[in-house]
């Protein structure tokens, strides 16, 4: 049986926002594409790599793969020492720590950094990062730390946006996690969240779960000409 557009709305936005946030459907998307929009691999082929960039605005997306990077790399190290996993924090950065968190310990595994939102990222620590992975892309020796990066876009830390893109001498990777704007990318994605809990759905109906969206999401939210405030309050929202 396909869904009908008819249902009620709470029915299809409940559905499809736990849908895409990954709170029904469980974990990593497995779509046909192998290339965004971007023309990066999408974060759902994220790998391990000495220097790893994703990059888009859609943080589920960015969050689902640094989740997969961090248990990809606990999963290779030998359990009798495991890395050291630091999340540093952009808006309380100090110059020079970075250099530390991405030090060998001499009783752990090879560290992991994460640092999310660098579009927001303060002038020095972005030129820590510019350094390290300068110095990474001419370096033949094998990295000895992981670090883990997400970037919503923009021009803000374009010099080492274009480092990762570059790849860095081979040390770079650089995914998308741009967001899901064409009804066919959210049907795809839809199937393939569906197929990665062994359930399956099919095309037709992922098809009539986004159209049913669509319309009530457009006839949920009022638009501002058709606004009217109670009188003595202000128009503004």
């Amino acid at each position: 049986m396909v869904p009908s557009s008819r249902s009620p709305r709470w029915f299809w936005g409940g559905v499809f926002l736990a849908v895409v946030s990954g709170k029904v459907l469980g974990m990593a998307a497995k779509s046909s594409t192998s290339k965004s929009g971007s023309g990066f691999p999408p974060w759902h082929r994220a790998k391990p790599a000495p220097v790893v960039l994703l990059l888009g605005k859609q943080r589920v997306f960015a969050d689902r793969a640094l989740h997969s990077l961090r248990q990809a790399v606990l999963s290779q190290a030998n359990p009798a020492d495991p890395p050291e996993v630091s999340e540093l924090d952009p808006a309380h950065y100090v110059k020079g720590y970075l250099a530390q968190l991405l030090s060998p310990s001499l009783f752990g595994g090879a560290p992991v950094v994460v640092v999310r939102g660098l579009e927001n990222a303060p002038a020095e620590l972005l030129e820590d990062l510019v350094s390290y992975v300068s110095a990474l892309s001419q370096s033949s020796a094998g990295a000895e730390a992981f670090l883990f990066l997400t970037h919503a876009g923009g021009v803000k830390g374009k010099k080492l946006q274009d480092l990762c893109k570059g790849g860095a001498g081979g040390h770079a990777a650089v995914f998308s996690c741009d967001e899901l704007r064409w009804p066919e990318e959210k049907q795809r994605f839809i199937i393939s969240e569906a197929q990665a809990t062994g359930r399956g759905i099919e095309p037709a109906a992922a098809s009539a779960l986004v159209d049913a969206w669509a319309k009530s999401s457009k006839n949920f939210w009022p638009s501002r000409t058709s606004y009217s405030p109670p009188r003595g309050t202000s128009r503004s929202l």
